[in-house]
């Protein structure tokens, strides 16, 4: 499995740089794999291969290269949403139950949010993955994108009045915040 030539690694950069002002040189220490049609791989340049054994996966998929526009995995904006300067949102408390859902819902204009597309969903600090937004009047027609499969790692406890609290959020995403 060989690294992505340089001027693919080129066009990831500038597109996370259009998209949501992540700079590329948080990408310096880090190499890109492609091992199929559908991923990018990225893998810290440290790591040391060994090709004496058949490597069947390199890395943790970083973005799903097969849609219109390249999408983040939920993994990768854990790990480099914190990066983003625009494209972004702050979930209120009323809106996390249903992202967490993947329902979609209708919120005020978002000041981050530049342009229709993915963006990423923040809650208190933390970067739960990507929603896709559209323009409804002044308003922001927000759908979630969280995945299926996290839906149930995570609980939402609203018992506490308004205030909800995210459970087993480090087991399920291995956040770097």
């Amino acid at each position: 499995m060989n690294e992505i030539a340089k001027h693919h690694r080129a066009e990831i950069l500038k597109y996370l740089n259009d998209r949501f002002s992540i700079k590329g040189s948080c990408f310096e220490n880090f190499s890109f794999y492609r091992p199929n049609s559908r991923y990018l791989n990225i893998i810290h340049k440290s790591h040391k291969l060994d090709h004496r054994f058949k490597i069947e996966s390199l890395g943790m998929e970083f973005i799903k290269t097969r849609s219109k526009e390249p999408k983040l995995t939920t993994v990768a904006t854990a790990m480099f949403g914190a990066f983003a300067r625009k494209n972004y949102i702050d979930l209120r408390n009323k809106d996390l139950t249903p992202y967490l859902s993947r329902a979609s819902w209708i919120s005020q204009r978002q000041p981050h949010v530049e342009s229709p597309g993915y963006v990423i969903v923040r809650y208190e600090g933390i970067n739960l993955g990507l929603a896709f937004m559209r323009y409804e009047n002044d308003n922001h027609q927000i759908e979630s994108l969280f995945p299926k499969g996290r839906v149930k790692a995570l609980s939402v406890n609203s018992k506490e009045g308004n205030r909800h609290s995210l459970t087993r959020a480090s087991q399920s995403f291995d956040l770097i915040t």
